[in-house]
């Protein structure tokens, strides 16, 4: 490795953990050309891996498992286990985020786990637990899914990692959402919104007001639902975080009932009304949500 490639490999990874991923495609791509030309291995293993994970999230899923099977195969070939289990385990989340296939995804995600318990730190393994929580959520288990996830944010908590705190936490209120503990999956929320005002990372807290969409739906709290999602779809062009695949069956049926429940004329009131929130009055519009008596 040369000081380019560090550099490189340094600015990738703060694109990475703040979410700005067409800043991570171009790093990612610098990066591979620095190591193809210098014959840094390395240096070409990390930018294919950082590349797959910008396309994933750009929601571009082949053009990321092309990326992501390479690293893998550099990985392998310089017999660095640890990074080739990583890498697998975002083809993992390409074929659950990107494909909707939970069988493929279970499947890299387990192979990757005994390696991850033997040679990976804790994020790494709750990480894993993580993923494993969002595939029993695809396959309409969700005690499963809040059995990994509630070990996951332990984890995540004692290493005081707050944006996969925030993670965790809004997955869970999602996961209670769906079995209709709309107590329980507020709390989860206010408890994410807190992290969410010292940090607000543009992935989760795209996720973050996702969730309160589905929460309002779900509480008939329909003229709240159109404004939030229509926040959230403006916030999520503006800052470049498409929807990811995977999300799209709990999203679609929500929708078309909110649609449905309110006047065409009212819905589009609604709509700009919506487009036209701040980050705190969104919030706060989402704090309007009450239970029923």
């Amino acid at each position: 490795m040369d000081e380019r490639a560090n550099a490189l490999i340094e600015a990738a990874k703060s694109a990475r953990v703040s979410s700005r991923f067409l800043v991570l495609e171009r790093l990612a791509r610098e990066l591979i050309a620095h190591g193809d030309e210098a014959k840094l291995p390395e240096a070409t293993a990390s930018g294919y891996y950082h590349l797959g994970i910008a396309l994933s999230n750009l929601n571009r899923g082949d053009e990321a498992a092309v990326a992501t099977r390479r690293a893998i195969e550099l990985y392998d070939v310089a017999g660095d286990r640890l990074a080739a289990a990583r890498a697998r385990m975002n083809l993992g989340s390409i074929a659950l985020d990107n494909d909707g296939d939970p069988g493929e995804a279970r499947r890299l995600y387990e192979g990757s786990m005994p390696v991850m318990r033997e040679l990976g730190n804790e994020t790494n393994l709750a990480i894993a637990l993580g993923n494993l929580g969002e595939v029993c959520r695809l396959e309409g288990d969700y005690r499963g899914a809040l059995a990994y996830a509630q070990e996951a944010l332990g984890i995540f908590e004692s290493c005081n990692d707050r944006d996969n705190t925030v993670w965790q936490l809004t997955n869970i209120a999602h996961f209670l959402t769906q079995q209709r503990q709309y107590r329980a999956a507020i709390d989860h929320m206010q408890r994410a919104r807190a992290l969410l005002q010292v940090d607000a990372n543009p992935r989760w807290l795209a996720w973050y007001f996702d969730t309160w969409f589905l929460i309002a739906a779900a509480l008939e709290h329909y003229e709240v639902a159109a404004q939030l999602q229509a926040y959230v779809d403006k916030y999520r062009d503006e800052q470049n975080q498409p929807r990811l695949q995977a999300m799209l069956p709990w999203l679609s049926t929500p929708k078309e009932r909110v649609a449905r429940a309110l006047p065409l004329d009212r819905h589009d009131e609604l709509v700009e009304a919506g487009e036209a929130l701040t980050l705190a009055s969104a919030q706060r519009l989402a704090e309007s949500v009450v239970l029923p008596p």
